[in-house]
């Protein structure tokens, strides 16, 4: 057995749960980005320079989109993740009932303004482009209009099924809607030939049948999450914005970057450099869905520890952050800054020599500057889970809109071309610079310590000798952990009513899930935590074992029978409350005494 004073839970569990939250997240985001790059790649290779050009004009106004489709994705898993950390069930299906509601109003309002609106959309910010690149723009953002709605549901459930242990079908939809729109694009190329309009509607459609797969995760039964229209609740929007806009000011300030850049380099390049910008984004969105899919499972597992009062969980996910993403970018970065012309010539014909050569430059200068910047999403990730937004908002505008907007606009219109190079760089020193003034800031001290970048009250979370934690992976150490939890008990003056109520929960619990649980599982571990504080006495167990809801389990076996079970009868009926929740493929049983 083994016991710090940090969470054990973070040692053995935290790590799994980090790997797999990063995995689905990474693939629905790079799902979404590969769909636009696929569009990218096609319409490059087979409809040439202008209709490069058009994806580059509209890519301001798909990203605002996009930002609308995500409004209320993270506030949304935010506070459902917070909610489950409290094991509040019928919390967590009240908040996500009434955002499905909000977001499918949102998005189909948004969609239909964008139809409508897209000529005058485009004569606004695509002025001094060619005449034909911008009749392709305005086709491509009316067939897009059509993809909003589907998109804003397909991202809201992605944000919260993993909770209900619906990774594997978040992942199937990802690979799905990829297929779906490389299929239907080329179905339009070489069949159809309905141009820039032909390839938006292939994205709608693809998104639109990823959906109903989507929704077929609510047919199985023992699902957590379910709509319950009865039960709104529309005073949660402001807060759940409150913390979507974390996510939604970073997408806003690229879209005002995007539109910056794009009038920059018409003014002293032309089209052409506005078409190499566009190839270059278009390669870099999968770093991009990389760094900010760490942000968000880093809020995720940050607001959960949150919630829990679990410091050591928080400062463990903040090291996994950091070090998960350098490692990471460190591969995929430096693969991107070697092989930048020919990743780039994926997204333009062969004949566009100069365009894929430019590309390629754009995209080696924004290597450089996402190294520097990737430490800047781990602190807005932290800053999420820990209830600091308006930090979240401060960093956000600086490194995603200030920084890069007034960089491009003073070194672009001084030295050109090479100063919009330039300007990638200074956003990069910039913002790596910011991360620890902040800290340095709030705390009025240099940070020396993790828990100081998470910027905690000193008296947050449990005293060290208010709360012992343990961890066992087979019956001798949960003995073990048995009788450690009885003597803690004692120590800290608790009746032996209580502290033998605490070491047959342990015996029997934890007991179960090394017995019954681990028998599909490797590395099978469950954990213990212990608080017996002032306001505040409360039993933890979490495993990754099979799910098994002892509440449950005890209403529909035996009932009336007071012999069967008597474990489980007894922990139940000694407990104040007793609440199970299973989530992330974790197993959660919180009992308070």
């Amino acid at each position: 057995m083994e016991k710090r004073k940090g969470s054990l839970w973070e040692r053995h569990l935290a790590d799994g749960v980090f790997s797999k939250m990063f995995l689905v997240t990474l693939v629905a985001m790079m799902t979404g980005f590969l769909c636009g790059v696929v569009d990218n790649i096609v319409t490059g290779q087979f409809l040439g320079s202008n209709a490069v050009a058009a994806m580059g004009l509209v890519n301001p106004v798909t990203s605002f989109a996009s930002l609308i489709t995500a409004l209320f994705v993270s506030g949304t898993s935010q506070l459902c993740v917070r909610s489950m950390g409290k094991a509040e069930l019928e919390r967590v299906n009240q908040i996500f009932s009434t955002m499905a509601v909000c977001a499918t109003a949102l998005c189909t309002l948004s969609g239909a303004a964008l139809f409508a609106l897209a000529p005058q959309i485009m004569s606004a910010i695509a002025q001094g482009a060619e005449e034909e690149a911008v009749r392709m723009a305005v086709e491509y953002l009316r067939g897009y209009s059509l993809l909003i709605p589907p998109m804003g549901l397909v991202l809201l459930l992605n944000g919260v099924l993993p909770l209900d242990n619906g990774r594997k079908r978040c992942l199937g939809t990802a690979v799905l809607m990829l297929l779906l729109d490389a299929a239907l694009d080329l179905l339009n190329v070489f069949v159809l030939h309905m141009g820039m309009l032909g390839m938006a509607l292939a994205s709608a459609l693809s998104v639109a049948l990823s959906l109903i797969f989507l929704l077929l995760h609510f047919r199985k039964g023992g699902h957590l999450l379910r709509f319950t229209p009865h039960n709104l609740c529309f005073a949660d929007v402001k807060e759940v914005l409150t913390y979507s806009l974390a996510t939604a000011i970073p997408m806003l300030m690229t879209s005002i970057r995007s539109g910056v850049l794009n009038l920059v380099l018409l003014r002293t390049e032309g089209t052409h450099a506005v078409a190499a910008f566009s190839v270059a984004g278009a390669a870099f969105v999968l770093i991009l869905s990389l760094i900010t899919s760490i942000q968000s499972t880093t809020a995720s597992l940050t607001g959960l520890a949150y919630g829990e009062e679990d410091v050591g969980g928080m400062e463990r996910t903040f090291r996994l952050s950091l070090l998960f993403s350098c490692r990471a970018y460190l591969i995929i970065g430096g693969i991107f800054f070697v092989l930048a012309s020919p990743i780039a010539g994926f997204f333009i014909h062969g004949g566009e020599t100069a365009i894929r050569e430019l590309a390629g430059s754009f995209v080696r200068f924004m290597v450089i500057q996402y190294a520097m910047m990737i430490v800047s999403y781990v602190f807005t990730g932290s800053f999420t889970g820990t209830e600091h937004v308006k930090l979240n908002y401060l960093l956000s505008l600086l490194k995603d809109g200030v920084y890069p907007c007034l960089s491009a606009v003073a070194l672009g219109l001084a030295f050109g071309l090479p100063g919009v190079k330039a300007s990638f760089v200074l956003t990069g020193v910039l913002t790596v610079l910011t991360c620890p003034c902040i800290t340095f800031i709030l705390n009025r001290r240099f940070p020396r310590s993790v828990r100081d970048f998470l910027i905690l009250p000193d008296d947050f979370g449990p005293d060290i000798a208010e709360c012992f934690e343990a961890s066992a992976g087979n019956m001798e150490q949960v003995a073990e952990m048995s009788e450690q939890a009885y003597q803690f008990c004692m120590k800290r003056g608790e009746d032996k009513r209580t502290a033998n109520f605490v070491s047959l929960f342990v015996e029997e619990m934890a007991g179960n899930a090394v017995r019954h649980g681990f028998d599909t599982v490797k590395n099978g571990r469950v954990e213990l935590k212990l608080i017996l504080k002032e306001g505040k006495r409360m039993i933890r167990l979490k495993d990754n074992g099979r799910p098994f809801d002892p509440v449950r389990w005890l209403e529909d076996n035996h009932p009336e029978d007071p012999e069967k079970n008597l474990g489980i009868r007894m922990i139940i009926g000694l407990a104040k409350d007793a609440r199970y929740v299973p989530t992330m493929e974790i197993n959660n049983f919180l009992v308070l005494l």
